[in-house]
């Protein structure tokens, strides 16, 4: 109550103040506490052109989580603006012919507008020679963007001078747009505080041509994950060193991963990738699918062989760090040893081949009719028994009974087979597909002559643009609204307000497929009601939905419930035949609902070392001086003036450092020179050796290669 009245006190002295002055207060005064500040309050602000009133607004929306959107203004005689008008990006709704076109080409775009009326007006006042709010009205009537989902909404998207300029020229010698928005996402300290993405940037670029470490690696970055642990209470590392102290296994893990496995962990796809650093350690991503149906990363692991007991290690560290939950299913690429490593550490694990890995190995190993045969067998449908007798039919019929990659093959059907898989949860991962993407995405940030300290500093700006996605993803589901286009409304529309949005994509499509179905039978029993289902002109296959009566639930032969977590269209059917308005309980899986995840509010508070703070201190000042170096070269004088600030101040900060802490600033150039001993005696783990990966042995040639002659003198 104190700090309120000494706020509203504040305001009335510089009310007072400006009055006297003729004229309001100005909002840069008050610039850092613009989104606590009340409606009365806002409307005694003053503003010395729109462009002043506009950059004002823009603030206060960004602070506040809405965009902008200009709606009108007014201009006199002259051409000059008098009265202009700014509304909340949400106002207004879309032209309903936009909403019922019957052949649409493409997916309607995401509903924005809800008819929000918020808004600012300023006009300009003689009296005081300057613009006043004549109307200011900051009530939303939907939900506001949370301060990662603002660098989304279209107003606080725009790519600065500076940056540009900067972009155009790294871009003009070869550096692809992609490495320059990593280079400024790290200068700005990640990817969230840019302002723009990576689109935005292309387009602007686009636009332009258009109109015209050595020793102590190991110890360094065990120091590194140390620092980490003592700042962030669930940070989790472990390592593991040889007979001569030479660091072989290293896995970490940070609390955002493991807040992500908490929630998505009950489906878990790892693989290895290579050429990631310097000793050519294989590199293990632990990841899964989120609720936004978007790659998560839960842990990964630098080793130096491919073992089972390498890849024993890992999982037993995972699961270490992971409170002892395992994962109810696994995909894997088929790797022999990951096999055996996962039967022994989670045996109750449901373990899946990669169907691309099996693909490709059965073009190597087989014929082509066998091949196109094999892909209908792998995603059919039916009962164990007519799997078996289909299966002898389709060796017998390419001759493949002598072969013994299919015999083996034909051992690990339950492994591969959706005959023996359906009724198993694997999230609608059918391959290590989401390893690769990782893989590859991991490949521009990790390079082959990387160390690891820098490859640890790296691989967290790979994992905050990972992560990046799903904040993406979150933003659409939570700001805006698909457009309802089934033929059920009423369920396509409860399902838009439970399920994310790309997964209410793909339940949407099995609402669309219950248009083809074909109704065979009801039989009603004393608890429950027995439905059966075939597809329109299609007799063959049949399914069997079971409903509950008394609990509403729905039970289908199909299993698509039980496999994907969605509701399959012999449900919807059902609901159909009820005329149910919602998705019973028993079809919603909680982790794909919006509510799977509790919402990020900074829990764990990270003290960072007084490096890693300086860093971020230069990069904040890289940026702004750049874009102060743009305007100052503009100009002889901008440039002399800039010049000579530039001297003066940094005379002045190093005195300022110098004499400030003469003690301290003596000391750090010790600790500097005794910083690696340090870190080495604490750990005292040498680094790795370089090691050699699996793969094709290199051929060597048995004859000796040929002299060169000339052609006409031999």
């Amino acid at each position: 109550m104190e700090e309120m009245t000494a706020h509203v006190d504040e305001l009335e002295q510089l009310s007072n103040k400006s009055a006297k002055l003729g004229g309001g207060i100005s909002w840069r005064t008050i610039v850092d506490r613009l989104d606590k500040l009340s409606s009365d309050e806002i409307q005694v602000l003053t503003f010395d052109s729109i462009e002043d009133a506009r950059e004002f607004y823009l603030c206060h929306s960004k602070m506040v989580g809405f965009g902008i959107r200009e709606r009108d203004e007014k201009k006199d005689r002259k051409g000059i603006v008098t009265y202009k008008r700014w509304v909340c990006n949400r106002e207004g709704f879309r032209n309903s012919k936009w909403l019922n076109l019957v052949n649409r080409k493409k997916e309607a775009k995401r509903l924005t507008r809800v008819g929000c009326l918020a808004t600012i007006i300023v006009q300009w006042n003689k009296d005081i020679q300057k613009f006043t709010i004549k109307r200011f009205n900051m009530d939303h009537n939907h939900q506001l963007a949370n301060q990662e989902f603002v660098q989304f909404l279209r107003s606080h998207r725009s790519v600065n001078p500076a940056d540009l300029e900067h972009a155009i020229l790294m871009h003009g010698v070869g550096i692809r747009i992609p490495q320059i928005v990593d280079l400024q996402a790290y200068q700005a300290g990640g990817h969230n505080k840019m302002g723009y993405t990576e689109k935005d940037l292309r387009n602007a670029v686009d636009q332009f041509h258009r109109n015209a470490l050595e020793v102590g690696d190991a110890s360094q970055v065990l120091a590194y994950l140390d620092g980490r642990a003592n700042g962030e209470p669930k940070f989790f590392y472990k390592y593991a060193v040889d007979v001569e102290k030479r660091l072989i296994r290293l896995f970490w893990t940070d609390s955002q991963s493991r807040l992500d496995y908490q929630c998505f962990g009950d489906v878990l796809v790892f693989d290895s990738t290579y050429r990631t650093n310097a000793y050519r350690k294989p590199l293990v991503i632990l990841a899964g699918v989120n609720h936004h149906y978007v790659t998560t990363i839960f842990g990964c692991a630098l080793i130096a062989d491919e073992t089972e007991d390498t890849y024993k290690w890992v999982l037993e560290t995972f699961l270490e760090a992971m409170e002892k939950k395992a994962p109810i299913s696994v995909v894997t690429d088929g790797d022999g040893a990951m096999r055996n490593a996962i039967k022994a550490v989670i045996p109750s694990a449901r373990h899946r081949l990669c169907a691309w890995h099996l693909k490709r190995n059965v073009v190597t190993h087989t014929n082509k009719g066998f091949v196109l045969d094999f892909d209908v067998a792998m995603d059919m449908i039916c009962s164990h028994e007519e799997f078996e007798r289909r299966w002898h039919l389709l060796v017998e019929k390419h001759n493949l009974r002598d072969n013994q990659w299919v015999v083996d093959l034909y051992n690990k059907r339950e492994k591969w087979a959706a005959a023996f898989l359906r009724g198993h949860f694997f999230a609608g991962m059918k391959s290590t597909q989401r390893s690769e993407q990782l893989n590859a995405t991991a490949h521009k940030y990790l390079q082959f002559k990387m160390l690891l300290y820098p490859f640890a500093h790296r691989f967290e700006l790979f994992l905050s643009k990972v992560r990046r996605n799903e904040h993406k993803e979150e933003c659409i589901t939570s700001q805006s609204s698909p457009v309802l286009i089934t033929h059920l409304r009423e369920l396509e529309g409860n399902a838009a307000s439970i399920f994310t949005r790309k997964i209410f994509f793909k339940i949407r499509d099995e609402i669309y497929a219950e248009a083809s179905l074909r109704l065979v039978s009801v039989v009603d029993q004393d608890k429950v009601k027995l439905y059966t289902f075939t597809e329109y002109l299609h007799r063959i296959c049949s399914w069997q939905v079971e409903l509950d009566k008394s609990e509403r639930t729905i039970i289908c032969s199909c299993k698509k419930l039980e496999s994907d977590g969605i509701p399959c269209s012999h449900a919807f059917a059902v609901m159909k035949a009820e005329d149910m308005d919602e998705i019973p309980k028993s079809c919603i899986l909680f982790r794909w609902t919006q509510q799977a995840k509790p919402a990020e509010k900074n829990i764990y508070s990270i003290q960072l070392e007084d490096s890693a703070i300086q860093a971020a201190r230069f990069g904040a000042l890289c940026a702004l001086s750049n874009q102060m170096c743009f305007y100052a070269v503009k100009t002889q004088q901008g440039y002399d003036e800039a010049r000579e600030c530039i001297i003066n101040s940094t005379s002045r900060f190093k005195n300022l450092w110098v004499n400030d802490a003469p003690l301290v600033h003596k000391a750090k150039k010790k600790d500097n020179m005794m910083d690696e001993s340090i870190k080495r005696s604490d750990f005292d783990v040498r680094d790795p050796i370089v090691v050699a990966t699996k793969g094709q042995k290199a051929k060597h040639s048995t004859h000796k290669r040929k002299r060169r002659q000339c052609k006409n003198c031999k």
